[in-house]
């Protein structure tokens, strides 16, 4: 029980600080769910992102190089051992983008629909990845989180520019079809009705961004499944 305290007493902070979190089964957990709160926190939690604060995630596996770089801000190591999480602030429109980070293999940009798995859980381990279970997300930094640095902030005005630019100028359908025959999107959203995706756009947005959705087919996203 004793990490389940740990997990507890550190989701604490994020509550304390107007972060909501929610609580998961393994790396897995309900958006819907997210409060500030930890009264459903039992083991695992996410720290859930948007509303003026950005999550950026490590993968060594993936080809992240580390964090040198990047300036001191509350963060933490993975319970995998190859990767880190951490949290910036960043002004509330910019916050709700996700995606890879241009020419920086492993590191993702994370922002609304999307959360980190917080510091005192448990990774449950991942037999393709080779990770082992029971690896501690351990906290590296136990200070505030730090504004944004530059350059992270010009990647998502970039961004949010080129998206903006698209939507002025579109004259076509960019219906990302290759993306039905994505399994796992399926799974994700298809089954639900599109006048009734409340609280999934952004999700829906993330997970396309992820696979790999130019920002033509992000705009045809967004065009189509805003939430009821």
């Amino acid at each position: 029980m004793a990490e389940a305290v740990n997990a507890r007493v550190q989701a604490q902070w994020f509550v304390d600080h107007d972060i909501p979190v929610i609580p998961l089964k393994g790396k897995t957990g309900d958006l819907k769910k997210a409060e500030l709160s930890i009264d459903e926190v039992k083991g695992n939690y996410g720290v859930v992102l948007g509303n003026g604060i950005i999550g950026i995630d490590f993968d060594a596996y993936d080809g992240a190089q580390g964090i040198t770089g990047f300036p001191d801000t509350r963060a933490w190591v993975s319970g995998s051992q190859q990767g880190y999480g951490l949290l910036y602030k960043v002004p509330k429109e910019l916050s709700n983008s996700t995606f890879k980070l241009p020419g920086m293999p492993g590191i993702t940009i994370r922002g609304t629909g999307s959360y980190l798995v917080g510091p005192g859980s448990v990774h449950p381990g991942n037999e393709k990845k080779n990770i082992k279970s029971g690896g501690l997300y351990r906290l590296l930094e136990d200070i505030e989180i730090a504004e944004a640095p530059d350059f992270i902030l010009e990647f998502i005005r970039q961004r949010a520019t080129a998206a903006t630019k698209t939507i002025e100028g579109i004259n076509k359908p960019y219906e990302p079809t290759w993306l039905y025959k994505d399994e796992n999107w399926n799974k994700k959203f298809e089954t639900d009705d599109r006048a009734d995706r409340s609280g999934k756009t952004w999700q829906i947005v993330a997970y396309s961004s992820e696979r790999g959705a130019n920002n033509e087919e992000l705009v045809w996203i967004v065009s189509n499944f805003k939430p009821a």
